[in-house]
């Protein structure tokens, strides 16, 4: 019986590493709210957040450069979350 083989994949290169690299960054996007259903009798509370203009606008341009697109609220509360989880650790 025949053994098959496949012919040897050429190595990447710088290109194709970075690349790689930012299709899955780009693949990665925010979590669904459906992500982190509230936990039993949790309800959502409004909070007024005060942020220095500068800080804001390099967060809009944040979201903005999001694909897909996602709103200022909640790419915020994707990195509360993760700040959160961070430093629970």
């Amino acid at each position: 019986m025949a053994t098959v083989t496949r012919k040897p994949r050429p190595p990447q290169s710088d290109e194709q590493t970075r690349e790689a690299a930012i299709e899955a960054v780009i693949g990665k996007g925010l979590t669904r709210p459906g992500d982190h259903p509230l936990e039993a009798g949790d309800t959502l509370r409004q909070v007024v957040l005060f942020l220095p203009e500068a800080l804001l606008t390099d967060v809009d341009a944040l979201v903005q450069a999001m694909r897909p697109r996602t709103s200022r609220r909640a790419w915020l509360v994707e990195a509360i979350r993760e700040k959160v989880e961070r430093d629970i650790d």
